[in-house]
């Protein structure tokens, strides 16, 4: 497992249609990495996002997103982050076309020059303790 995710919230809270999650880097890049943001289980679903403050998530039929996630801030040593969709969701609207959350996201890493990071171990940057990305997954309007 190479990338982390950690619930940080959701907006709004009173009735969310997003949640905030913050990304980590660890191990060795696959260029690009899976990030997988369906719920962490034990048994189901090992390298599934955490959620240690238990905040209260929204079900979502299907666990999937309508687009892609957002990346809301960076702070990996120049480094930047591309999220795009592993594979397209189907031509209809709605969660019967949705991305899944646990494996249809992925992340490309680029070096600060603009060149695609190489499959390999990640660099010290991206691994630094406190370093990550925030990246915000949209809720399907019609769930």
């Amino acid at each position: 497992m190479t990338l982390v995710a950690t619930v940080l919230g959701v907006s709004p809270a009173d009735n969310p249609d997003s949640i905030d999650y913050l990304v980590v880097f660890s191990g060795n890049y696959a260029a690009p990495d899976v990030l997988n943001l369906a719920p962490y289980d034990q048994v189901n679903n090992p390298t599934g996002a955490k959620n240690p403050n238990n905040l209260a998530l929204p079900s979502m039929p299907g666990e999937g997103l309508e687009e892609g996630i957002a990346v809301i801030a960076e702070n990996i040593g120049g480094y930047y982050v591309q999220p795009s969709p592993l594979s397209p969701p189907a031509a209809s609207e709605g969660v019967a076309g949705s991305i899944s959350m646990k494996n249809g996201i992925s992340l490309t890493v680029y070096q600060p020059g603009g060149a695609a990071l190489g499959a390999g171990g990640y660099p010290g940057a991206l691994t630094g303790a406190g370093d990550g990305v925030i990246v915000r997954a949209t809720l399907p309007k019609d769930q």
